[in-house]
């Protein structure tokens, strides 16, 4: 749960409190888009203008886009149990662990699709402020869904895998389009490792026992 919300121009603020150590997932959930329409056309689908008639003859079917966006942060030691969850049907799961992946050396990245590996998809890496039409830069996932990937500089990245399948029984489209992005850091070099002291509750303290006076041994004698 957010404390606090600003939303300035194009860009959101985002504020939570991290009480506890470890790896912490911001994740935007799936988003579902609104439902359009494509249609086939010399071999290939493009989009179909809302109110547009479709040429004679050609198939046409409606789509939906359907994205997932996450990010993580740690503190102190990193942790796995949120990196190796998986939200949505198009997944990216960090092998290397998403906070300390370092400049010019390898960071390993397994795509998934309703769990199964990946194949032959094309992951692609936008730089910071790299616009999302250049799609110059990509690696390729592996028969198991695997991917290696190797940035020369320091700062964000975005790593971005797409793929169109058939919608799932019960879905507003017949086609679902997929964008799943993970944001991260590359760094010079891992920060040290604090080491976080869990707040422990104090027991509410009890009021000390309320002490009787001793009886005058006098009392009540004649």
């Amino acid at each position: 749960m957010f404390s606090q919300v600003e939303i300035t121009g194009h860009s959101s603020l985002l504020t939570a409190p991290v009480n506890g150590g470890g790896t912490y997932r911001i994740s935007s959930g799936e988003i579902l888009g609104q439902v359009g329409s494509v249609v086939a056309i010399d071999g290939s689908w493009r989009a179909l203008p809302a109110g547009a008639t479709p040429p004679e003859g050609a198939p046409v079917r409606t789509i939906q886009a359907v994205t997932v966006a996450d990010s993580y942060v740690t503190r102190g030691a990193p942790t796995r149990q949120v990196v190796d969850q998986s939200i949505g049907r198009l997944a990216l799961r960090p092998v290397t662990h998403p906070n300390q992946i370092l400049v010019n050396q390898p960071f390993h990245v397994q795509a998934l699709f309703d769990g199964a590996p990946h194949a032959n998809a094309a992951l692609v890496i936008y730089r910071d402020g790299q616009p999302e039409t250049d799609q110059s830069t990509f690696v390729a996932t592996d028969a198991a869904g695997n991917a290696t990937i190797t940035v020369g500089a320091p700062g964000n990245y975005v790593l971005a895998a797409r793929h169109v399948a058939d919608a799932p029984a019960g879905a507003a489209a017949e086609v679902q389009s997929y964008t799943t992005t993970l944001v991260f850091e590359a760094l010079t070099e891992l920060p040290p490792i604090v080491e976080i002291q869990e707040a422990v509750e104090e027991e509410p303290r009890r009021p000390p026992p309320r002490r009787r006076p001793p009886r005058d041994p006098r009392v009540g004698r004649m």
